[in-house]
């Protein structure tokens, strides 16, 4: 849920008086405006983001749905209405709690952020106060393999119409599906390690990936029961 501006206002009143640094929260949205664009299981997810009382941004409530065959113009104008909709808000004062049921991953088959980054392919777009649009696509929020969004961002002018906007996202996701195709054909097979238990047996398992333990320091050992 978006809190109303009157109970905003409460929360961050109650916070200030109750604050026993004289904390001074914020009150106003600040720019960049931003709206996170998911895409997986079948749909487009919009998320605008907005500034807390704590001066980060977060996502909220509001999300809207689309069939992931929806077209340029449609998918433009979704991220226009999100970005109308930040600038009618206040800050987000929601407690964690509110925040977590209000997460992105309701509205998809996830029971974790974990699966939820593993399905969805993310991007940004960030509105700036010169009036221009970043499209800032970040793949899938995986460690082991991540997607270079700064090399591959692209930066429309401030009369871009919905229909680039849609049209540069739907091509940013195209390529992270390529890139993320690429690599899994690219994933070599781990090597298999055998040990001798005391008892005479043998294990084997996959040797752990990264490169670890490769000087002596890393050194170790652990009995297998």
């Amino acid at each position: 849920m978006d809190l109303s501006y009157e109970e905003t206002m409460r929360r961050i009143d109650e916070h200030e008086k109750d604050d026993p640094t004289s904390y001074k929260y914020c009150r106003e949205i600040r720019m960049p405006y931003s709206v996170h664009v998911y895409k997986g299981e079948g749909q487009i997810i919009i998320v605008p983001v907005t500034t807390s009382i704590g001066f980060y941004h977060v996502e909220m409530a509001r999300k809207e749905r689309l069939d992931n065959t929806s077209d340029n113009d449609l998918l433009g104008k979704s991220v226009f209405s999100a970005l109308e909709y930040i600038q009618t808000r206040p800050v987000d004062a929601r407690t964690a709690a509110e925040r977590k049921a209000d997460s992105v991953i309701h509205f998809s088959t996830c029971k974790s952020h974990k699966s939820f980054d593993a399905k969805y392919l993310y991007c940004a777009v960030i509105y700036c106060e010169d009036g221009t649009y970043l499209i800032c696509p970040c793949g899938h929020n995986e460690i082991e393999i991540v997607y270079d969004s700064e090399a591959n961002k692209e930066i429309l002018p401030p009369d871009t119409s919905p229909e680039l906007i849609g049209q540069t996202l739907l091509q940013q996701f195209a390529d992270m599906e390529e890139f993320y195709r690429a690599r899994k054909k690219q994933k070599p097979a781990r090597p298999r390690t055998t040990i001798e238990t005391l008892s005479g047996s043998k294990l084997s398992f996959e040797a752990p990936e990264g490169g670890h333990y490769v000087d002596e320091e890393d050194y170790g050992a652990a009995e297998v029961y």
